[in-house]
């Protein structure tokens, strides 16, 4: 029988790609509440990218490249700069053939909208990639939601945006643009490799596709991910989120900016969140039990095996029609095509962990995982020190490509499309994940769909009285949930009206004066669980300032 290879086809985060040489820093992620980025920033602004200019430059940390980005500012919204015009360098980016990338280092582009927040002298971007929240049409996504900027500042304390640049004093304002535009897309979330059809509205787009594509975010300085087209009008386009190739990796499309390009002209950048990409390939004749074995083979810590097997049990406790089995040991040190799936520590071709995957024109028939022993450390601690690897989060990730879930790299500015998730494409030293996003459910519910519906939220809760009418309803998560559902009733659960729907645990209510009661369930392919009801009102006594 004839196989397909697919050389290190799902790495944890860092490949690099045999065409160009590329360096990579892994840095310790860290989480910036809203406050912090405020107290820290001296300088909050909107502000369109002008231009970007990348160089190689020496410092105390060494030879890195810089991207010099010039910045037109809209509106100041605390602290303000001597001129409209502010200059930024940020590390990473690409000189010639070499790229630099930096995992918590924001990457901006030419024409891009921004709210950032900035510090220092030379002026940097507080937080990294948290400080740096792009703009389209005029909102921010954040908590899940669309907020308008002005919407925004408030809610961080700052007021409305406090200060426009006098057109005289601030860069020539954008013509109006002629060529395609978007409007909407519906939805504006979906999956990736899963034939979801979404429509794009707009107008421009012409009356025929032969000179028009519609491209998909994928990951920052990367190529985009071409979309296969089901129509097209001049003022509606249909097509597929798609999977796809780039540069030799197998690829997906990412929560980021979508556009339409009809012949020379580009439209608007308009958000698109993705919820998984899959490769639409199964195991051998779809079957859902999948053995597994592992060498020990690290010196750094003793019970690497367990937390491998830790986070095979994460997906097996999803429900779906799947399990991975762990069927022993074994003393192999490299991958090799042995007809078992492996999970070893040894030598990678770069990045922190690579899965490789065997192929007939069946379907899926073996698959290896190499934790990369060379260059990283490794623990297994539940506080792991800032250098090392943490076992269980690299093994979730990687057990997430036994599946065919591809690596997705957004940044939407919300902090979770696609951050939060296992099958984020980035890792981190220090870093612990090591439980799943709803998302990475789907994914793994979608390829094999699960027999029963998730449990009923153990419980909900929110406050039986509030004085200023902003308040907080949170329930637990459950392992078997994809996303879930809170309902809100002003008559003591006679009459109710869906709130939220969607992956986050929790919703910040903002009222006027009334009596509120809440609901929630949670859902997955298999349908809703029960309702988990509270049995309580809210009295809100003052209308909460929006």
């Amino acid at each position: 029988m004839r196989f397909r290879w697919l050389p290190a086809l799902m790495a944890l985060s860092i490949l690099l790609d045999l065409v160009s040489p590329k360096a990579f820093a892994l840095l310790l992620h860290r989480s910036y509440k809203a406050s912090e980025l405020v107290d820290q920033a001296s300088i909050i602004c909107t502000a369109s990218v002008l231009s970007t200019q990348a160089q190689w430059q020496e410092d105390i940390r060494g030879r890195h490249i810089y991207t010099r980005v010039r910045l037109g500012v809209g509106q100041w919204i605390k602290g303000r700069a001597q001129g409209p015009i502010l200059d930024l360098d940020i590390v990473g980016g690409t000189v010639g053939d070499i790229t630099e990338t930096v995992s918590d280092a924001p990457v901006l582009f030419r024409g891009e909208q921004a709210l950032l927040f900035l510090k220092g002298s030379p002026l940097q971007v507080v937080g990294g990639i948290e400080g740096h929240i792009p703009i389209f049409n005029n909102q921010v996504f954040w908590n899940g939601r669309r907020v308008l900027v002005g919407t925004f500042a408030t809610s961080l304390g700052l007021g409305q945006a406090s200060d426009s640049v006098e057109p005289n004093e601030g860069p020539p304002p954008a013509e109006i643009q002629a060529g395609p535009k978007i409007t909407g897309i519906v939805p504006d979330i979906a999956s990736a490799g899963t034939s979801t059809e979404v429509t794009i509205l707009g107008g421009g787009f012409g009356l025929h596709q032969d000179s028009g594509k519609v491209e998909f975010f994928y990951r920052a300085g990367k190529p985009r991910i071409e979309a296969p087209i089901l129509s097209w009008s001049d003022t509606q386009i249909v097509c597929l989120v798609p999977v796809g190739d780039v540069a030799d990796y197998a690829a997906s499309a990412s929560s980021g900016p979508m556009t339409v390009a009809v012949n020379s002209e580009r439209s608007n950048e308009f958000p698109f969140r993705v919820t998984f990409g899959y490769d639409r390939t199964k195991w051998l004749n779809g079957r859902g039990v999948i053995p597994y074995y592992i060498n020990e083979n690290t010196a750094d810590c003793a019970d690497g095996g367990a937390a491998v097997q830790a986070a095979a049990s994460r997906w097996n406790q999803t429900g779906a029609s799947f399990r991975f089995t762990y069927s022993g040991s074994h003393l192999n040190t490299t991958s090799t095509n042995n007809r078992r799936n492996e999970v070893l520590w040894g030598r990678t071709p770069s990045g922190i962990a690579v899965t490789y995957s065997w192929t007939s024109h069946n379907g899926l028939e073996e698959c290896d995982i190499v934790l990369n022993d060379v260059e990283y450390t490794w623990s297994t601690s539940d506080t792991p020190l800032a250098k090392d690897m943490d076992v269980q989060t690299v093994a979730l990730h990687e057990f997430g490509h036994w599946l065919n879930l591809r690596d997705i790299y957004g940044d939407i500015g919300d902090r979770e499309y696609d951050m939060t998730k296992v099958m984020y494409g980035f890792g981190s030293r220090g870093q612990l994940k090591r439980d799943l996003h709803p998302d990475d459910v789907a994914g793994i519910h979608h390829i094999y769909p699960p027999a029963a519906t998730p449990a009923t939220p153990a419980s909900i809760d929110y406050p039986s009285a509030n004085e200023d009418g902003r308040y907080k309803i949170t329930w637990p998560p459950c392992t078997q949930a994809s996303s879930y559902q809170l309902e809100r009733s002003g008559d003591g659960g006679l009459k109710w009206i869906q709130i939220y729907d969607g992956p986050h645990v929790s919703l910040t209510e903002s009222l006027g004066p009334g009596v509120y009661r809440y609901r929630t369930r949670a859902l997955n392919i298999a349908g809703p669980s029960d309702w988990q009801n509270g049995d309580w009102d809210c009295i809100v006594l003052v209308t909460a300032a929006r």
